[in-house]
């Protein structure tokens, strides 16, 4: 063997055990235990803090001081030893050079790569995002292809050989597109990292850097990292397998490196004792499952000592969300890398906004924290709400180089895009990625300014990734566009994981890989579930998984061999493990359980399948969880001002909030809050949206229907002319107030809304021949009235607060006197009785009788029975004016008197929230009430 394998000491975690082995490697001369020598080789950058942590435990213990090890990741081995002869390209260049090499190919290399789908057209260029998207992909393949020092030119030969059904005119492609890409690097002076750890490996040109012996901690390296080790052994350094167990504590061998053998462990027999099984069926049971195992756990449990495996989502978001309610603490979500951080999130919104000018990519830029509060620190105005409050209403997608259109009421928007433009002016005339760098840190200097240790990390991530891709040859980052190359950043971001969030004293969740490298004497893996644990076979048209097999790159199974080993050595080593199996996804999609705990044979196999599938099988329930959480789960975020009332006036509409709930009421109306729940993402207008564009035409008409009766001239009796009238104001509106490229969503939108005043015409034609004018149109009462269509607010009986609203219709006729009328454009017609009080007196609105009051106090009586609505639902032959012919003084006194009682609370600032009214899941103010959500209580683990 070319290495030394080394059983690591027992215990719970392999990282203080590794550390423990290097430690005592080396004897303390004068006080000082010198390391500097070691290199130790852990899976990733978690494992090496853990290391490290246990190495100061250690000295500390010992008295000692001591110089630390080297320690690297995979990633890191080859660029700590090859000397470099050439410029070497990491995987950002070595996917540019892949790019540059797709422009300078044949259009039919291309055509044969993307058959059916990015087929190249002579003469024409290719679009961007295809080109980057095939990059992508190449670079990939090329990166799995040579980490099993092989070449494309190999595994042509292999699918030809053992595979002539697949296309392997792809394959002809892509080695002749590999020829030009290595021209490529050649006239750069270039070479990408694998060629140059091979070449390094077989030529010997490493430099060891005072480097005698190296641990490696791997469950299975690539073949290339094996091959540079085997060099590096070659030159007498000692290079040493640790490993957690040999021989006959093993249930399959390893192999003549000391590392698992894939097919021996890929068909391993783990045993799995039932007793540490545990059966959930849903996510949420998963969830509970883990509360049972906690429950289990010996006393004294301490959070340090716990950790839960969450490799699936869907499990994890309940995991977080059901140990916190039931009084159990947790760190962040696992796997959090630094392009999932706040600054990776702004380089990916700031790239889709400089991609596509939009509405959403608008949209989803300000609603970034760092932006918004860069935007208001710029003086703008409620940012976030006036782009949405944009999007709604103008129907716009493409944001419009001008935003001339909507009479003003875009000028918040308008301030908040110029600043943003102005910001990014830079990064779009960028002609280059350094000019583009250079841009994006001024913009980021601006903008970002998170101290955290989060925010220091990701800064550290994107400066790493910026520097990496200034070294890339410039012919291989030409005609880069702003927005691919922050694509690009964020992409590298991705490799760098951020440090866990969250409460110091939390139990800790974590993916499966590194609950193999986890302190933690106490284990709870979930997800134990074929296609999670261990990983599916991955479908790749290009490049079989028993071709990736057979020629040692990764597949399915080198990914069982590693989860098997890694199982192996948690249920060898951990105090105390539970294995949590579900039989549904979220989403209710059937699972397998894991191969992994069916390691067994004939009737032990049979009775373990049986007792999986049994449905008296004891389970874990998240019923019995939730109840305990429901003793003090009820949440609520007190969000409501305190103080007194600062409420001068209320809309007629207003009190239907106030009947349904006073904080609804508070929450949507005091002046402190007006809380609202715009959608910028919205594709079409919603309800009310909808009725106020019908409303606005049927404004226009009814004002000037108005103006010609008030001149003297007879009703307009003539449907098609008031069909003609209706539909002049829609468009005229439309020029006015809208873009001129608007969503396909609100095209349909104005069409239904043409057919709706189209029916309108002829019921206002027969209502106008029954003798009845319009008188006003759009009358309101305001505390300011700011036209000759407004009135001054009447005060409410003697409260104090002014009454506001805004009347669609007031009508007259010679011998039925006025009457008051509301347009409702609901997809039903309503009728007005019930729409105000319910069969047994609870009142639900008080509109049209409040209508009457608004009327009174100029002058105007509305008989009771002619206050109704004009109803336009979305089946025109319902069309209809329905009057509340039921209702008389005695209601309309009754009416007045809740409003004066509603009123004098609203002074008195009393809001109490109505215990029965819960707003829907998707309401946006349904967390304000907790809707969804469970509280936090104290300890309740048994």
């Amino acid at each position: 063997m070319r290495f030394t394998t080394i059983r690591l000491p027992d215990g719970p975690s392999l990282m203080r055990a590794l550390a423990q082995h290097v430690w005592s490697s080396t004897t303390a001369r004068d006080g000082i235990v010198d390391l500097s020598d070691a290199l130790v080789m852990v899976p990733a950058s978690r494992a090496s803090r853990a290391f490290e942590h246990h190495l100061i435990a250690l000295a500390r213990e010992a008295g000692h001081a001591f110089v630390s090890p080297r320690v690297v990741t995979p990633a890191g081995l080859a660029s700590r030893f090859v000397v470099p002869t050439a410029n070497i390209l990491g995987s950002m260049g070595i996917q540019l050079a892949w790019r540059h090499a797709i422009i300078s190919a044949e259009a039919r290399v291309i055509s044969a790569l993307s058959p059916g789908g990015m087929d190249a057209i002579p003469g024409e260029p290719l679009e961007p995002a295809s080109i980057d998207a095939l990059a992508a992909r190449i670079a990939t393949l090329h990166r799995d292809v040579t980490s099993a020092c092989t070449d494309f030119v190999s595994v042509a030969a292999e699918l030809r050989a053992t595979m002539p059904e697949l296309d392997l005119d792809r394959w002809e492609a892509l080695l002749a597109l590999e020829k030009g890409w290595r021209k490529a690097l050649e006239r750069e002076q270039a070479i990408d990292e694998p060629t140059a750890t091979r070449l390094a490996s077989s030529t010997g040109a490493l430099h060891a850097g005072g480097i005698a012996r190296i641990y490696v901690l791997l469950a299975d390296p690539e073949r290339i990292q094996r091959e540079l080790l085997g060099a590096l052994a070659a030159r007498d350094i000692a290079v040493s397998v640790l490993v957690h167990g040999t021989h006959a504590e093993l249930p399959a061998p390893l192999d003549e490196d000391g590392f698992p053998e894939h097919a021996a462990w890929a068909r391993a027999a783990v045993v799995v004792p039932q007793d540490i099984i545990m059966l959930a069926d849903t996510p949420a049971d998963q969830a509970a499952a883990v509360l049972d195992a906690l429950s289990a756990m010996p006393t004294p449990r301490r959070s340090c000592d716990m950790a839960v495996s969450v490799p699936d989502e869907g499990v994890a978001a309940q995991v977080a969300s059901l140990l916190p309610s039931c009084g159990v603490a947790v760190n962040a979500l696992p796997s959090r890398t630094a392009a999932d951080g706040p600054l990776g999130m702004l380089l990916s919104v700031l790239a889709d906004y400089l991609q596509v000018r939009s509405c959403e990519t608008l949209g989803a830029l300000v609603r970034h924290p760092e932006m918004e509060s860069w935007l208001v620190r710029q003086g703008c105005v409620r940012p976030v709400a006036s782009v949405s409050e944009f999007a709604v209403s103008s129907g716009a997608d493409i944001l419009p180089d001008r935003i001339d259109f909507g009479n003003g009421l875009h000028s918040r928007v308008t301030t908040t895009v110029a600043h943003i433009d102005a910001l990014l002016d830079a990064l779009r005339k960028s002609k280059s990625v350094l000019q583009t760098i250079a841009a994006l840190r001024e913009v980021l200097g601006a903008v970002a300014a998170d101290a955290s240790l989060v925010g220091r990390e990701s800064a550290k991530a994107f400066h790493t990734a910026a520097e990496e891709l200034l070294v890339v040859p410039t012919r291989f980052t030409d005609g880069l566009m702003a927005a691919q190359v922050l694509v690009l950043i964020g992409e590298a971001m991705a490799a760098s994981m951020l440090a866990t969030e969250g409460t110091d004293d939390g139990v800790e969740l974590m993916q499966w890989l590194d609950a193999g490298i986890d302190d933690a004497p106490n284990m709870v893996l979930t997800g134990m579930n074929d296609g999670i644990v261990p990983g599916g076979m991955e479908v790749d048209p290009w490049l079989p998984d028993s071709v990736r097999a057979r020629l040692g790159m990764p597949c399915a199974m080198r990914r069982q061999a590693r989860d098997a080993w890694i199982l192996h050595a948690l249920i060898s080593r951990k105090r105390f493990i539970r294995l949590v199996t579900g039989r549904t996804q979220m989403a209710g999609d059937p699972l397998q359980p894991s191969r992994l705990l069916l390691g067994l044979q004939g009737e032990e196999l049979a009775r373990r399948m049986a007792w999986m599938g049994d449905p008296k099988s004891p389970r874990s329930s998240a019923t019995r969880w939730a109840a305990v959480a429901a003793l003090e789960g009820q949440f609520s975020v007190n969000v409501l001002p305190a103080g007194p009332s600062k409420f001068v006036s209320v809309s007629v509409t207003a009190f239907r909030d106030f009947l349904k709930c006073p904080t609804l009421f508070q929450l949507k109306r005091d002046p402190r809050l007006l809380l609202d729940g715009a959608d910028d993402g919205a594709v079409e207008l919603d309800s009310m949206g909808f009725g106020n564009l019908v409303h606005a035409a049927l404004q226009a008409w009814g004002r000037d229907e108005a103006q010609r009766t008030a001149a003297g001239e007879l009703a307009t009796i003539d449907a098609a002319l008031i069909e003609q009238r209706v539909h002049a104001a829609l468009d005229e509106m439309r020029d006015r107030d809208y873009p001129k490229s608007i969503r396909g969503a609100y095209v349909v939108q104005f069409a239904l809304a043409r057919e709706r005043l189209t029916a309108f015409a002829h019921v206002q034609a027969a209502w106008a021949a029954d003798g009845w004018q319009v008188v006003h149109s759009e009358l309101s009462f305001a505390t300011r009235p700011r036209d000759e269509f407004g009135r001054p607010a009447p005060v409410i009986g003697d409260t104090g607060l002014l009454l506001q609203g805004r009347i669609d219709r007031v009508d007259v006729h010679p011998d039925r006197g006025f009457a008051a009328l509301d347009y409702k454009t609901s997809a039903k017609p309503n009728d007005p009785e019930g729409e105000h009080r319910k069969p047994k007196g609870r009142w639900v609105d008080l509109q049209l009788p409040l209508y009457a009051v608004l009327l009174r106090s100029i002058g105007i009586t509305v008989p009771p029975t002619n206050l109704g609505y004009f109803a336009l639902p979305s089946n025109p032959a319902d069309t209809a004016v329905l009057l509340a012919g039921k209702w008389d003084d005695a209601f309309l006194g009754e009416a007045e008197a809740e409003a004066t009682r509603i009123a004098r609370l609203i002074v008195a600032g009393q809001f109490i929230r109505d215990p029965d009214y819960e707003p829907d899941a998707d309401d946006p103010l349904a967390p304000v009430y907790g809707v969804g959500m469970r509280g936090l209580r104290g300890e309740v683990l048994s």
